[in-house]
């Protein structure tokens, strides 16, 4: 058997791996592996993680690493009622309260494992937990089944090869950060190391449904909410067109109205409606309408948008159709300096737990890894400016060293061995920053699904977009617009 790992750090442990989660996937495949793990200082890469694994059918196994006080103590997933368990401790370390006593009210469906630094907290972790102890030597994997039977090989692991330390060391030093020499990369296992592992995530099983949806209720129930929507756009639609409304109109609005009933879409309407009726009667500037929602006449009776999708042609199925199940997306743009009071309405209305901005993520892209890894080797800034201008940020470094003048300017400034430093950390994840536009409204307190990220006094949360929508979560852009603030002025 070939020994794969269950302790792979990603860049989402940000500035400390120089593993993408697609480079793990890719391990396991090379390795004909049915698993691989990831143990991470958070919970943000497990969705990301879980779905491309699923997709290679791949048992994922997802930990985090916590510390309590001076101890660090690794958590994984069991199943389903630990990973949100998982996310319960990610908000107490997010707001400074975990503590031995608020951890072990979260003690079902994970596994506790103590690194063998961590040996004395032993007795007291396995009255709790489902308790093993971690070895990476074999004099600690001697002492650990003295302790106890229950014990497994892990070793966190940061890069492929031994020779790629150097390259975490500047990774540290972009971060501010002392990089102490260590055995982050993979170690030899045995046959009994690896037999540790198997039956270690035997008993995993983590599973995610993706059928659930989290819109909020806007009345009491479906039916009231339906009769509202029909009301509400029968009665805007005869202002909009001062009640001369002729068949075809009558014809598409009740098209839509089936469509958006059928297809569970009601409420979603209705929120947007109500987001966008408070901004325009507290007076702050809305776009009159983007993108496939301008081809909705329901939007346009609503108020939401300004354009009538008949006048000028536009079709609704670009918007919403049966045959694509997917969540519908209305974009709508305020005034910059307003959208914030548009935010805080949605938070009062739906409460504070449910809604929420969406996390993102800066990479190191082709200008700002070199800048990073120039900054580090001491190149001075002229220099650095001037490679900086000559590289096309849409390419990458592979692709920009194809330009002659490029290779030209980097041979004779003796650049070389820096650049290809900055060639093998492009890519990986640098910092946290908050989607342009995204804001999620949820009919459920967001730790019951998702784990949430403190950006400043932000919540965010804390997953991408991508897997937000993917869980059923309902994603609103409100896009902030300086040319609306300029139109006011």
């Amino acid at each position: 058997m070939k020994y794969t790992p269950i302790s792979f750090k990603s860049d989402y442990s940000l500035l400390s791996s120089l593993l993408k989660i697609t480079d793990i996937i890719e391990y396991a495949k090379n390795n004909n592996s049915s698993y691989v793990g990831i143990l991470d200082n958070n919970p943000y890469y497990i969705m990301d993680f879980y779905t491309k694994c699923i997709k290679e059918h791949i048992k994922p196994i997802c930990g985090i690493i916590i510390k309590i006080g001076e101890s660090k103590i690794y958590l994984y997933i069991k199943n389903f009622e630990g990973y949100q368990n998982i996310i319960k401790i990610n908000n107490l370390i997010n707001t400074d309260k975990l503590t031995y006593s608020e951890l072990v009210k979260y003690n079902q469906g994970i596994k506790c494992v103590l690194p063998y630094e961590s040996y004395k907290l032993h007795n007291r972790f396995k009255m709790v937990f489902d308790t093993y102890l971690a070895y990476k030597s074999d004099y600690e994997k001697n002492n650990a089944i003295q302790i106890s039977k229950k014990s497994v090989f892990i070793n966190e692991i940061s890069y492929f090869s031994k020779s790629d330390s150097k390259l975490l060391k500047v990774l540290f030093k972009i971060n501010d950060q002392e990089y102490i020499e260590s055995d982050d990369y993979i170690l030899d296992a045995s046959e009994d190391d690896i037999n540790s592992i198997s039956g270690f995530i035997s008993d995993i099983d983590l599973r995610f449904s993706f059928n659930n949806r989290y819109i909020p209720k806007y009345t009491n129930s479906n039916e009231e909410s339906y009769n509202m929507l029909c009301s509400l756009s029968i009665k805007g639609l005869k202002k909009r067109l001062n009640n001369a409304v002729d068949d075809e109109y009558i014809k598409r609005l009740k098209y839509e109205l089936s469509v958006i009933k059928s297809m569970g879409f009601v409420d979603y309407f209705l929120i947007v409606f109500d987001y966008v009726k408070y901004a325009k009667k507290n007076n702050i500037y809305v776009g009159p309408g983007r993108g496939s929602a301008a081809g909705s006449l329901v939007s346009y009776s609503l108020g939401i948008t300004e354009i009538d999708p008949i006048k000028y042609g536009l079709l609704f199925e670009r918007f919403l159709n049966p045959e694509r199940v997917t969540m519908p997306d209305i974009d709508v743009d305020f005034e910059d300096i307003k959208r914030q009071d548009v935010i805080d309405y949605v938070k009062k209305k739906y409460g504070n737990n449910r809604v929420s901005l969406i996390i993102a993520y800066g990479t190191l892209g082709s200008r700002q890894v070199v800048r990073d890894v120039f900054k580090i080797f001491e190149v001075d800034q002229t220099t650095t400016d001037t490679l900086c201008k000559m590289l096309n940020p849409k390419k990458n470094l592979k692709e920009n060293i194809r330009d002659n003048k490029i290779v030209d300017y980097i041979k004779d400034h003796d650049l070389l061995k820096i650049f290809k430093v900055a060639m093998k950390l492009e890519g990986l994840k640098r910092h946290t920053t908050i989607h342009a536009a995204g804001v999620i409204i949820s009919s459920i307190p967001l730790t019951e699904i998702i784990p949430t990220y403190i950006n400043n006094t932000d919540t965010l949360a804390g997953y991408t977009a991508e897997y937000l929508e993917k869980l059923g979560l309902l994603k609103m852009d409100f896009l902030a617009l300086s040319n609306l603030t300029m139109l006011r002025n």
